[in-house]
């Protein structure tokens, strides 16, 4: 059990800093539309500094800044999950149902955090990247592997929680 005390730890830490970016990210962001010029602010978006914002731009910022802030909800409901775990609440209904929102939260940011960037290439840059690296854990397959992974999760959970029940009752 020592371990999963030092896990929700991390995650406590890591929300709280994952927090304090998107909020600076936010300021940042609007700080870029309003002023118009992102130079200062070494403002990327798909690899690429922003040297100036257009009304075109606005809501790819803003599609980027929502995947972020799905990304965020999803590590609030792991520390939710962890929270259950150390309670040794593990086949509920509430363990299946956060773990198919993890999933849902990491698939909504998966989409929401890259989309945008490819289209900004395809708009703004008049060009299409596409390529087949490494999977690493910045990348969008990555992330949605991990998307896949907690719905799947989800799935064992539900038919764990069913055995437990038949268990039960067969007792």
């Amino acid at each position: 059990m020592k371990k999963i005390y030092q896990l929700k730890t991390l995650l406590d830490v890591v929300l709280w800093i994952t927090i304090i970016i998107l909020i600076l990210s936010i300021f940042m962001a609007v700080f870029a539309i309003i002023s118009g010029n992102p130079d200062e602010m070494n403002f990327k978006m798909n690899g690429e500094i922003v040297t100036t914002v257009t009304q075109q731009m606005i809501p790819l910022m803003v599609l980027t800044l929502l995947g972020y802030a799905s990304f965020v909800g999803a590590l609030y409901q792991l520390k939710q999950l962890v929270s259950l775990f150390v309670k040794r609440r593990f086949f509920t209904d509430k363990s299946i149902l956060i773990l198919k929102q993890i999933g849902s939260l990491l698939f909504c940011s998966c989409i929401l955090i890259y989309v945008p960037g490819y289209l900004f290439d395809v708009f703004f840059n008049e060009s299409v990247k596409i390529s087949f690296g490494t999977v690493s854990p910045e990348s969008f397959f990555f992330l949605l592997i991990i998307a896949l992974f907690f719905f799947t999760l989800s799935h064992i959970f539900d038919e764990a929680r069913k055995l437990q029940e038949e268990t039960e009752l067969t007792v």
